[in-house]
């Protein structure tokens, strides 16, 4: 769980600071929408493996903790493994919007 914390405070770090794809500054200030430039998509790709490992460790977590014979709070555990997954899945839509704006 902290490494998706720490994840997607580096997510939202980087894409609040986004910079325009655009070389006139005048006409950039003035599009809504902001492209990462390269640089800032190789971030984003590791971003999302590390999201990606984080998502599948805490999957084996739960099935271990499931499995054994340890107490745990369900429904905190519940909340744990959705944050995991909305982390994971908010940077996998971030890169499905790239591959629909490239291709």
């Amino acid at each position: 769980m902290e490494r998706s914390y720490t994840v997607i405070a580096e997510f939202d770090a980087l894409t609040k600071s986004l910079a325009y794809s655009s070389v006139d500054n005048r006409q950039a200030s003035t599009l809504a929408h902001r492209v990462p430039n390269e640089e800032q998509w190789v971030a984003i790709d590791r971003l999302e493996l590390r999201s990606k490992a984080a998502h599948a460790d805490m999957a084996s977590a739960v099935d271990a903790l499931k499995a054994g014979d340890e107490y745990y709070n369900a429904a905190v555990l519940a909340g744990m493994s959705r944050f995991v997954r909305d982390v994971e899945q908010e940077i996998s839509r971030f890169q499905q919007n790239r591959l629909r704006t490239e291709s």
